[in-house]
């Protein structure tokens, strides 16, 4: 291995507005978030950054977003130094009452880049659609299928079509 000295940082702005309440008391959320950070010095393979999948951008893989290796025949994601997140969400009711069970529909786009320095040679875009799903008996802890389609990306990035959880993923 080796010894391997470098900082990291890393800072986010999350931030939901509630647009609309109904009659019943669903609401109509609009929530937005960015995020950047940085790696100072030589970091492992293990510490650097990676875009891709829920709470990224939705549309690509886990860690689908990289730097690749240079090594010829292999195209491994080796993580980026630097990252720089942005997206968008819309949340509207369309089915249930709040506390017993409901179901939201959700818009959202999802941009940013992973690269080994600080700029924005290849910008990423995706849009999509999805389905949260609360049940009263879980708790406040939503299901989540997301569908995100790339409209910008790199020929090397790992799209995925789609995506799901347990929880929050904005």
């Amino acid at each position: 291995m080796g010894d391997f000295r470098f900082g990291r940082i890393r800072g986010s702005y999350k931030r939901h507005q509630t647009l609309h309440i109904d009659p019943i008391g669903r609401k109509h959320v609009l929530s937005w978030r960015i995020s950047a950070g940085q790696i100072f010095g030589n970091a492992p393979v293990f510490e650097k950054f990676y875009g891709g999948g829920l709470g990224s951008i939705r549309g690509f893989q886990y860690r689908g977003i990289s730097p690749r290796s240079s090594d010829i025949g292999n195209d491994d994601p080796i993580g980026g130094d630097s990252i720089f997140l942005a997206g968008a969400e819309y949340v509207f009711p369309l089915a249930g009452v709040p506390r017993q069970g409901q179901v939201d529909g959700v818009f959202f786009i999802d941009t940013g880049t992973v690269q080994n320095d600080f700029t924005f040679t290849s910008y990423r875009v995706s849009v999509g659609v999805g389905i949260r799903w609360t049940i009263s008996a879980l708790g406040p802890m939503p299901i989540s299928l997301d569908f995100g389609f790339p409209l910008l990306r790199n020929d090397q990035d790992d799209t995925e079509l789609v995506s799901f959880s347990l929880g929050a993923n904005f």
